[in-house]
């Protein structure tokens, strides 16, 4: 079961939006983690996401008049059944209007003075907007020049230049701005934000920060990296052919790990202190990604070895906001995941420099310490004979 649920999160990891069954599946693990770890999600991650969603929340405003005359295409409806149809539209309509406008509000003070948000409140919130988000779908289904089509992505883009045209207009005859929108493109744009705000609440839930949400055509995966190829073998950290020596261990060194794993972190801290091969080495342990950046020292370590899913932050929001702060050390993550190709083209393209599996290994085992040194020493032995910069 809790293989299951771990695959469900990381499907976050560059990939599209959860199906039902896996959000369903999702909000199951977010209430597994809610009672285990704490109650809070990362401030500094909230106020990254809530900077990065807020510009791309079209603003639909509040039905003011009647609806405007809609014409059904799913079937051939009675006028009872139309009336009925339309109704139901106007439900759904002000519902997900109510949505996206708590959305907003709730992002926008976010990005001010973000408040940390407890993972019942990031559940019931992600519940709320799927099951919305299903209102919504069922309803597009029913009007005409609904479906889905290829060009989606760029339709959606020309609506919110209409809506962005319709405000600098507004702004600048200084007067109240009025933007017409046919009914599918009300719930195209509708549906863009609920689909936005269930990812901004995914990625609080996990941890995991992969999150696009530019409007138009850029994709929602990371690009792939250009100082190295990826080689799976060399990145999961499996021996070489040749034997490795010793001698391309480093005396001295600066080593961070990030995991909310009590065990493993009470490992390290044992090698910290008796094993040889630290007998030089710095080597402090972090639970909380939020106190790791918050450090002023987090970018002069030599090496961190991190987690993937974290509750307040995650892994991959760590490592980005390293590199943003021009952090060029390597990056390791260590992790339950398992040695899958899938987990090497995903991690490896989002920069992490290679991953070390402890699936099915007991971290109180002499076994998990054969693991780590092992899997270091080759990518010390990697890092020198390919000449890479982290």
């Amino acid at each position: 079961m809790k293989k299951k649920i771990i695959l469900m999160l990381l499907l976050l990891i560059g990939g599209p939006l959860l199906g039902h069954a896996q959000q369903v599946q999702l909000r199951k693990a977010l209430g597994m983690l809610a009672e285990v770890k704490r109650e809070v999600s990362s401030v500094t991650l909230q106020r990254d996401l809530a900077n990065r969603l807020q510009p791309y929340l079209v603003y639909i405003p509040p039905l003011a008049a009647p609806l405007r005359t809609i014409s059904f295409s799913y079937y051939e409806p009675t006028p009872e059944q139309q009336l009925k149809q339309y109704k139901e539209f106007g439900k759904v309509r002000r519902l997900a209007i109510e949505e996206v406008h708590s959305l907003r509000t709730f992002v926008y003070y976010q990005t001010i003075h973000p408040q940390p948000i407890s993972y019942t409140e990031i559940g019931n919130r992600l519940a709320r907007l799927e099951k919305t988000q299903q209102q919504v779908s069922k309803m597009r289904l029913l009007l005409e020049e609904a479906d889905e089509t290829l060009d989606q992505a760029r339709r959606l883009k020309q609506i919110r230049e209409k809506i962005m045209s319709a405000r600098e207009k507004a702004r600048q005859k200084n007067e109240p701005e009025q933007v017409v929108l046919s009914a599918d493109e009300e719930l195209d744009v509708l549906s863009a934000n609920l689909q936005r705000g269930i990812i901004y609440y995914q990625a609080l839930g996990t941890g995991v920060d992969d999150v696009s949400f530019e409007l138009g055509d850029k994709e929602a995966h990371s690009p792939e990296r250009e100082d190295r190829p990826l080689d799976i073998n060399q990145f999961f950290l499996y021996p070489p052919q040749e034997a490795i020596e010793h001698r391309y261990w480093p005396q001295q060194f600066r080593l961070a790990v990030l995991t909310d794993s009590k065990q493993v972190n009470n490992a390290f801290r044992y090698w910290a202190n008796n094993h040889p091969l630290f007998q030089n080495w710095t080597v402090d342990v972090w639970a909380d990604p939020d106190d790791f950046i918050n450090n002023p020292f987090s970018t002069s370590y030599d090496m961190l070895l991190t987690d993937v899913m974290i509750p307040n932050g995650g892994g991959t929001f760590v490592m980005r906001k390293l590199r943003e702060d021009g952090f060029e050390k390597p990056i390791i993550a260590l992790t339950e995941f398992d040695e899958a190709d899938i987990w090497a083209k995903r991690l490896f393209h989002k920069g992490y420099d290679g991953m070390i599996s402890r699936e099915d290994v007991d971290v109180n085992s002499p076994s998990f310490e054969d693991l780590i040194f092992h899997k270091l020493n080759n990518y010390f032995y990697y890092r020198a004979v390919n000449g890479w910069d982290h």
